[in-house]
């Protein structure tokens, strides 16, 4: 019988979600809850521990009437109903939804759907400190969210699940503080993160240029409607054109937004196009099978390409990504939260290494009424 955090395996792996070279892409991410009043999770200690001994601790959970969790979501497990309530192991899907023997036998239904879970985080009630429930109602965006759902699998919707990631992260090290995150206004700070990020020079140089010019290009049509973004803990470089992504850089891969009509090509091997279906990300081989990528801007996709094929690939994405600028920046506003995240001292890395002055936008009070 399935039962709820409990099912162990002999056989461990930490990445055991992902098989594709677009792991660090992460697909949707869902919601379980565990309620200690209806069942019992009594050596959650020692999941805790194969976790720091193995990395991963493989167990299922049960999804309530959701159907749609696939192999490779994210997900986030809460802790209701008792004190202390809130955010307590995080994991990924190793399955896709599946009925087994319910897990309360004093239910009447026979089955219940449950999802194969990879654990790589559980903290303890009572021992660790998780994320309390009172955050997470009263976060500016935390709060989006309902953390008292009437059952499990609810969806979380993509900008509570990235806030919610990176509180995840900031507490996985107790001793973590500002001194380890990135300075968005140091000069030195944006070079340690490009280089961390593209630490091959050539290949560095082909996707800064890509990058400068198109912000050279945007800034052309509107001064007032774009930011770079230096993550502050050094996981990307984002270029935002009005209130899209325009232009991602991670570690092994970049994600860069066109429109499909002015792409000159609709299938490549070493390409992957992005798109969503309501919440749900898309990523095919094939153009056509793509739906759009962004609400507001019709016909976009974003373009998913490996660094070690992005150097032959940019020349072909430019046009159509020039094109996605237009749009963007004429028919969306960037916020005031972008325009506080905006990184001078990336801009200024690269006037260092690029031997041209990357422009800054130019932010006023009127934006406001714009």
């Amino acid at each position: 019988m399935a039962s709820p955090f409990y099912k162990t395996s002999g056989a461990f792996s930490r990445f055991r979600h992902s098989t594709s070279s677009f792991s660090e892409e992460k697909m949707a991410t869902y919601l379980l809850i565990w309620n200690p009043e209806y069942y019992p999770w009594d050596d959650i200690a020692d999941a805790a521990q194969e976790i720091k001994k193995r990395g991963v601790f493989s167990g299922d959970g049960s999804t309530g009437s959701r159907k749609s969790i696939q192999k490779g979501d994210r997900l986030f497990l809460i802790r209701l109903g008792k004190e202390p309530k809130g955010i307590m192991a995080s994991g990924w899907a190793a399955s896709d939804v599946y009925p087994d023997t319910h897990w309360n036998n004093s239910q009447t239904q026979k089955e219940a759907l449950y999802v194969d879970v990879d654990f790589d985080r559980i903290l303890v009630p009572g021992m660790d400190c998780i994320i309390n429930i009172d955050l997470l109602e009263n976060h500016p965006v935390l709060k989006k969210k309902y953390w008292h759902p009437r059952g499990s699998g609810s969806e979380i919707p993509d900008d509570v699940a990235n806030e919610l990631e990176e509180i995840w992260k900031w507490g996985k090290d107790n001793n973590r503080n500002k001194s380890k995150t990135f300075d968005r206004e140091n000069v030195q700070s944006a070079q340690k993160i490009a280089e961390e990020l593209l630490p091959d020079v050539k290949l560095r140089e082909n996707i800064l240029h890509f990058l400068s010019d198109a912000i050279f290009y945007a800034n052309e049509l509107r001064c007032d409607n774009w930011n770079i973004n230096l993550d502050k803990y050094g996981k990307f470089i984002r270029f935002n054109v009005g209130q899209e992504y325009c232009i991602t850089i991670y570690k092994k891969y970049s994600l860069v937004l066109v429109l499909k009509e002015v792409l000159n090509f609709t299938e490549a091997a070493s390409v992957k196009f992005q798109g969503h279906q309501g919440k749900k990300k898309i990523i095919s081989n094939n153009l056509r099978e793509t739906p759009d990528c962004l609400a507001k801007i019709p016909d976009s996709v974003g373009c998913l390409v490996l660094h070690e094929h992005i150097v032959n690939i940019l020349p072909s994405l430019e046009e159509s990504n020039r094109r996605f600028i237009d749009y963007a920046i004429r028919n969306t506003k960037i916020t005031s939260l972008m325009r506080r995240t905006h990184s001078r001292g990336l801009t200024a890395y690269l006037s260092q290494v690029l031997s041209s002055r990357t422009p800054d936008p130019v932010y006023t009070a009127i934006d406001d009424y714009y």
